[in-house]
């Protein structure tokens, strides 16, 4: 599937869900699914994949209004296999929860919402060079002399990207792109940060690095152009 709205993550993250075999536990399912072994880390990634039915419900409320009828069944399925999950019970528990027709209306949910956003799903390889190199200019921001205040808020701006990198196929592109517009705009409002992203070198290539982010989702989205507090900062 190679577009992105909550419908469509869901949906994705479901089907796969049904390639795994049933005696397996819903834990070490929901392990591989979510890319993840730490047990902190696993349950906020499941409380995300729980909230994206109400997303996708306030989604189709807002662009298609006339579509009752094509969530409440999907809807009431994965919100039940949810809600009586056990983490140690076998995964054909929870699969076998959601009926082929839950499914079905669930793709079609995917469908309705493409129609009117048409966002695109960025490819995994992006994500994942992406997430490298931001990596590597956090570790050498920590280890610079750029002031305490400056480097607590880009520590803590650039961990929640990546965050955001690491869980695109759950939280999509939209959030992605608002926080590094919040990034990039911060400087608007704080000379001393402004001043480390345009006369240091680190600072420079975290701004290239974060403006070229900003670009490719940019145009995942379908937006036409980058904010206006960006393009000052980026001129």
């Amino acid at each position: 599937m190679n577009y992105d709205n909550p419908a469509a993550r869901l949906l994705a993250v479901l089907e796969r869900g049904r390639e795994f075999p049933e005696n397996q536990t819903c834990k070490e399912v929901w392990q591989e699914l979510l890319e993840t072994k730490d047990d902190v880390v696993l349950m906020d990634r499941l409380g995300k994949v729980m909230t994206l039915p109400r997303q996708i419900v306030s989604a189709l409320q807002e662009e298609h209004p006339d579509a009752i009828d094509t969530w409440h069944h999907w809807a009431d399925a994965i919100n039940g296999a949810f809600m009586v999950q056990n983490l140690h019970a076998s995964w054909g528990t929870f699969r076998n929860s959601i009926d082929p027709s839950s499914l079905a209306m669930l793709r079609l949910s995917a469908s309705l919402l493409r129609a009117r956003t048409n966002t695109a799903s960025l490819e995994t390889e992006r994500l994942a060079k992406f997430r490298e190199e931001l990596s590597l200019i956090l570790n050498e921001i920590l280890e610079s002399g750029v002031s305490v205040e400056v480097k607590r808020h880009l520590a803590r701006r650039l961990r929640e990207i990546i965050t955001m990198l690491e869980e695109y196929k759950l939280t999509g592109a939209s959030r992605l792109l608002d926080e590094i517009e919040t990034t990039i705009a911060h400087g608007a409002f704080d000379p001393e940060y402004q001043s480390f992203l345009m006369n240091t070198e680190i600072g420079k290539r975290l701004l290239d690095h974060l403006a070229a982010m900003a670009s490719v989702v940019t145009v995942a989205v379908g937006l036409p152009q980058l904010t206006q507090a960006i393009q000052q900062l980026i001129r």
